[in-house]
């Protein structure tokens, strides 16, 4: 099978594995900074969503004792 390849079939392969490798390490720093923010404000997120479970179970609490419910 390397026998059909010519050697201009596999300076075209070497050169597209350098391309896609320069375009990849021109991207990642890119990519790694996108990360970072969005793992930055899934975090923030999920702090207000963990603080708006807070104020909802203070609030069934407070409609409970009111109610009469509960103890």
């Amino acid at each position: 099978m390397l026998k059909d390849f010519e050697s201009r079939d596999i300076l075209l392969i070497f050169i597209g594995i350098l391309i896609g490798m320069m375009i990849i390490e021109l991207c990642y720093p890119k990519l790694e900074r996108e990360n970072k923010e969005l793992k930055t404000e899934k975090y923030k997120l999920e702090q207000k969503l963990l603080k708006l479970y807070d104020e909802q179970a203070e609030q069934t609490k407070k409609i409970a004792e009111l109610n009469g419910i509960g103890g």
